[in-house]
């Protein structure tokens, strides 16, 4: 459907919400990495490379996996939620091909009468584009790994000024500002708000939507569901992608979040789209592959235990450098250790001229980054050799963009396998249906048995506690009740944790032979 038809019906989400619209979902000004090209390409090579095709076809029934059209239908949420989702979809670009398309319900149009439809993969792209729409939502995708805390103002800051400086830069509303309820130059870390309930697009929607997907009792409940747990993915690889850039792990607001900074995110923008990021499949044997998880806040930061400093943000916040988190004369900032000078190429002046002096400039690189910074001297009179100062071009740039682009696809990869792990295998024997784990060892949780007739609709037919089991062995034992006769099949459904005590959400399906439906 063309944007333009799009945005008419967004009238009737009442005056005051259309009214706001631009200043909700305009992310233009917000200096990260671009979520309608960068981030949404992060998010398509990840999935491409996981295991989330195999997961669709033998979980949810896809029979094209990724590829499959899925609908999201508004009339089966709240109304609030339904809103909140459909001025979220209106900032998406169509030309881009994750902005779904709309479908009437029963013959009617209206801002809460439509089926959005796409493929699951465009599902969780979107994911990872309305993760920052609206547009102050990028204040929580900021992690200090050394802190761990998120987004704070530059020192000597007032809150008042960093208001007046977002509501200047798109960030803020003038009502918001009146109201004192403008962003403040603070946020909540990218970690944290992954699994804070006000995220709408987080962790706990994601649980609660795969469940949904598995227990709902009528096929669209359970489709609608689906793409929204798409979604929610997408928005959490979203805030994990962030932990590669820079200014994100290294609270450099200035940069980062307003007009005059993000050349960085604009070179990658510009010089990949979304088509052009690089492949997040395992590299052969050099060892760069993030190790799987135990934890999915163990790819954001892992402070201690075997991991320690392995999360991306650290990774990020060791090895490169922002334009405001440059080496200064106080060492507030240093260089990365192992890091040397040359000076055989000569960068471009910052001041307009087309290059610094040969011999008073160079770069500083290391072994993983040739051209981490360049350096130059100011001259302050003849025969001095002038204040030492750094900055970040376009060579920089490019070899931010090579060494961080496809350590962040592989990052994103690793979480999905993580979010959707969890196999395990069902069989019959005898009346009882046996469920056991598959490579992933279960800690406790809930075994649900479900049926499902010919008409498509599921219903519970029996729930059984599961304590902690290995991997490949029994988790659950259920009969099938006499209610259960006539079923095409049997779904089960496991909610609980892992071995690890991370949330954990699995099923499993099982087509019934005849003998059993009679």
């Amino acid at each position: 459907m063309p944007r333009d038809e799009r945005r008419k019906r967004s009238a009737g989400l009442g005056p005051l919400l259309a009214g706001s619209l631009l200043s909700l979902c305009s992310s233009g000004r917000v200096q990260a990495y671009e979520a309608a090209t960068t981030l949404a390409g992060l998010t398509q090579q990840a999935a491409l490379a996981s295991r989330l095709h195999r997961r669709l076809l033998d979980r949810f029934g896809l029979s094209l996996g990724l590829f499959d059209p899925v609908r999201l239908d508004l009339s089966r949420l709240p109304e609030r939620e339904a809103r909140a989702l459909r001025l979220r979809f209106l900032a998406l670009d169509p030309a881009e091909g994750y902005a779904p398309t709309e479908e009437p319900v029963g013959g009617k149009i209206g801002p809460l009468q439509v089926t959005e439809r796409q493929t699951a993969l465009s599902w969780l792209m979107a994911g990872s584009v309305i993760e920052s729409v609206p547009a102050f939502w990028v204040r929580n995708q900021f992690l200090d790994p050394k802190t761990l805390t998120g987004l704070h103002r530059p020192r000597g800051q007032s809150a008042a000024a960093a208001s007046m400086q977002a509501m200047n830069h798109g960030l803020a509303t003038f009502r918001e500002l009146l109201t004192g309820a403008a962003f403040d130059g603070n946020g909540e870390p990218a970690v944290t708000w992954m699994s804070d309930p006000r995220n709408e697009l987080g962790l706990p929607t994601f649980l609660r939507a795969a469940e949904q997907a598995v227990a709902g009792e009528h096929p669209a409940d359970r489709e609608t569901a689906l793409s929204q747990m798409l979604l929610s993915a997408g928005a959490i690889l979203s805030l994990l992608e962030q932990m590669g850039d820079p200014a994100h792990v290294r609270n450099d607001f200035e940069q980062a979040l307003l007009l005059e900074g993000g050349r960085y995110e604009r070179f990658v923008a510009s010089r990949y789209g979304r088509a052009g990021i690089p492949s997040a499949a395992a590299p052969e044997g050099d060892g760069s592959d993030p190790a799987a998880p135990a934890h999915l806040r163990d790819l954001f930061v892992a402070p201690a235990g075997p991991a320690a400093g392995s999360g991306l943000a650290e990774r990020t916040a060791t090895r490169f450098l922002s334009p405001g988190t440059l080496p200064s004369p106080a060492a507030r900032f240093p260089l990365p250790a192992g890091a040397w000078f040359q000076s055989s190429e000569t960068p471009e002046s910052p001041y307009g001229d087309e290059r610094l002096n040969p011999g008073l400039s160079g770069y500083v690189g290391t072994k993983d980054v040739p051209h981490l910074a360049a350096w130059f001297r100011v001259p302050h009179g003849p025969g001095k050799r002038g204040e030492l100062r750094y900055l970040v071009d376009n060579r920089c740039h490019a070899d931010y963009a090579a060494a961080l682009l496809p350590e962040i696809g592989r990052y994103a990869r690793r979480a999905l396998d993580l979010l959707f792990r969890g196999d395990l295998t069902v069989s019959l024997d005898q009346g009882q249906v046996q469920v056991r784990a598959g490579e992933l060892g279960f800690g406790a949780g809930t075994v649900v048995l479900l049926g499902e007739g010919a008409d498509r609709r599921r219903r519970r037919l029996s729930t059984q506690p599961s304590g902690p089991t290995d991997a490949g062995a029994m988790v659950a034992s259920l009969a099938v009740p006499e209610e259960g006769r006539g079923l095409k099949r049997v779904v089960v459904l496991f909610t609980g944790q892992d071995a690890g005590g991370e949330p954990l959400v699995a099923s499993a399906t099982l087509d019934l032979p005849e003998a059993a439906q009679d």
